[in-house]
């Protein structure tokens, strides 16, 4: 199996699996799109993978197939490990080669003066670890371990890792309610602007409900993904209507990672509700690939980093490594202060963002 990370649709417009055959005719190969979001595969690993015509469509993601029902060899919001299981179950299980990845990960972060990092690899292995790292003084940074709100095994196992209050915590349950601009994969109220869809929610409004109602009960954190408008009105439906019922609901600093694109309508729900907006402004280096994705209008009020400010929200600014190509938090407040448009945002503003804000979103004021 050949293996690769960060293609994008720019510099491939137009991926198949026809163009890996010619180049690999002997070797399955699964390339990943730089979001995460999306897989592109030659037919040897479609096939290996099971993927094959008239194959139903996943529980989960889709499958892109031509007018006569042929996997092109894109898959959308299809999780990778499902096709490289045995590739991440090695990255995260085994020790000779999960050690010195933490540790490389570890010392980069210390060489980019990063204080606190939140994991979400959500595997047990991992946290312990860390845990061991830690109980040796050798945790350079202060580790929040998320857990996978897609799976009921992730949050219990990882509540049996040796925590403390200050390195090495239990963070937030995470969710998924839609994907990303570049899969067209997002949840926008109106169509791409090279595409006729709009995307869709992955989580409907009844099971985010529940979802949320579990977390009010427990007083648990929760952290939901949604990047498109569309889908960020739909989960702050749900909160306000959750919200009537359990008045503990602000208390719990629901963060919405990403939010690249709000609704100006929204932001006082969101700031009313007490959510938090937790933003990557590496997001912000492709802004001619956000313009033909969304259109100059839409582009232009994406990434809302004053407009949420000004609406009195709590935001909090972070890297999404290795969903984004750099974890460098200068760069990254460069790229907040420095864009083009009415969203740029000042210097101090900025690394408000990424210091006080950060800490406060993960209850460490």
């Amino acid at each position: 199996w050949l293996v690769a990370y960060g293609w994008d649709y720019p510099l491939c417009p137009d991926p198949r699996k026809e163009v890996l055959d010619a180049a690999f005719p002997r070797n399955p190969v699964v390339l990943v799109q730089f979001s995460g979001h999306g897989l592109w595969l030659n037919s040897l690993a479609l096939k290996k993978s099971g993927i094959l015509r008239p194959r139903a469509l996943p529980p989960l993601g889709s499958i892109l197939r031509d007018s006569r029902g042929e996997p092109t060899g894109i898959l959308r919001d299809i999780s990778s490990s499902r096709i490289l299981r045995g590739r991440a179950f090695r990255m995260l299980h085994d020790p000779s080669c999960r050690e010195p990845r933490l540790r490389k990960a570890l010392d980069s972060f210390r060489r980019a003066g990063i204080t606190s990092v939140q994991d979400n690899t959500w595997k047990l292995p991992v946290a312990r670890a860390l845990a061991r790292l830690r109980d040796r003084g050798e945790l350079s940074c202060r580790v929040s371990c998320w857990s996978d709100g897609r799976s009921p095994f992730s949050e219990p196992l990882l509540r049996t890792v040796s925590y403390d209050r200050d390195m090495l915590r239990p963070g937030p349950v995470k969710y998924f309610l839609d994907g990303t601009f570049s899969t067209r994969t997002a949840c926008l109220g109106e169509p791409y602007a090279d595409d006729s869809g709009s995307g869709e929610v992955c989580t409907g409004p009844a099971a985010v409900e529940t979802i949320l109602r579990r977390l009010a009960r427990r007083g648990r954190q929760g952290a939901f993904h949604i990047i498109g408008d569309r889908g960020i009105g739909l989960f702050l439906d749900a909160a306000e209507k959750v919200a009537r019922d359990h008045s503990n609901l602000r208390d719990l600093r629901l963060r919405i990672e990403h939010a690249q694109l709000v609704d100006p309508r929204d932001i006082p729900r969101i700031r009313n509700l007490g959510i938090l907006v937790a933003a990557q402004p590496a997001a912000l280096g492709y802004p001619e690939k956000d313009r033909g994705l969304l259109g100059d209008s839409r582009a232009r009020r994406a990434y809302p980093y004053r407009a949420l400010l000004d609406g009195g929200v709590h935001l909090s600014f972070g890297s999404d490594i290795p969903g984004e190509a750099t974890h460098e938090p200068l760069l990254h407040i460069h790229l907040a202060v420095n864009r083009s448009g009415p969203m740029a945002i000042g210097a101090e503003e900025a690394l408000r963002c990424y210091t006080l804000e950060s800490a406060y979103a993960e209850f460490q004021e």
